[in-house]
């Protein structure tokens, strides 16, 4: 599938995004507040886990009710299409707008704008936010064009002004008549390639 524009993307979605920084800002207050249960075995990797799904559902609330907005869950995937334009997934980003996740099939397909079955073919993008240090706040909302093991661009929706086009280069930018390479998938892990470094002869 061709990578959307980001320009596009903006355009027809900027006034769906416009609260988003509320809802991530609500997000990581809940996880401020919550519950000791919740809390309970609080690492890196559930805090992280527990922010997102307060997000995803802060985002359930703000979309309830909004005729171009649906709802798809199949495993561990739980995707907002906007528009009948766009499949959305709610994320915690690095600074350089990358997303961390399990490896499924099912992560491989939404990464590389692969078809997932049961679900419409439309661009993939990933709306995050990016905490701070601490982790105890959210420094930046971004919106992002997923190419495979790399982000095509991403766009700050709390700072539009300092945002850029990143372009993974080694994908290359597709033009409008060439889509991108398609690559196998592979269920449930990654491709590793082995490099043996042969001694040297004394």
């Amino acid at each position: 599938m061709r990578l959307v524009e980001r320009d596009q993307c903006i355009s027809d979605l900027g006034e769906l995004l416009r609260r988003a920084p509320e809802a991530f800002h609500a997000a990581m207050r809940r996880m401020r507040n919550a519950s000791p249960e919740d809390l309970i075995d609080r690492t890196k990797t559930t805090g992280s886990n527990l922010t997102r799904d307060y997000a995803v559902a802060e985002f359930e609330n703000l979309w309830h009710g909004n005729s171009e907005v649906r709802t798809y869950e199949r495993g561990m995937l739980k995707l907002f299409m906007l528009k009948e334009q766009y499949l959305l997934r709610i994320k915690k980003l690095d600074y350089k707008s990358r997303s961390s996740n399990v490896r499924t099939g099912d992560d491989y397909r939404f990464r590389f704008q692969l078809p997932m079955v049961g679900i419409p073919r439309l661009p993939h993008l990933e709306l995050g936010y990016v905490p701070n240090v601490l982790r105890t706040a959210v420094d930046d909302v971004r919106l992002v064009c997923l190419n495979g093991g790399g982000v095509y661009w991403s766009h700050s929706i709390m700072n539009p002004d300092s945002d850029e086009n990143v372009y993974d280069l080694f994908m290359g930018k597709p033009g409008p008549n060439h889509p991108r390479p398609t690559p196998t998938p592979r269920e449930d892990q990654e491709s590793r390639e082995t490099i043996k470094i042969k001694p040297k002869k004394r």
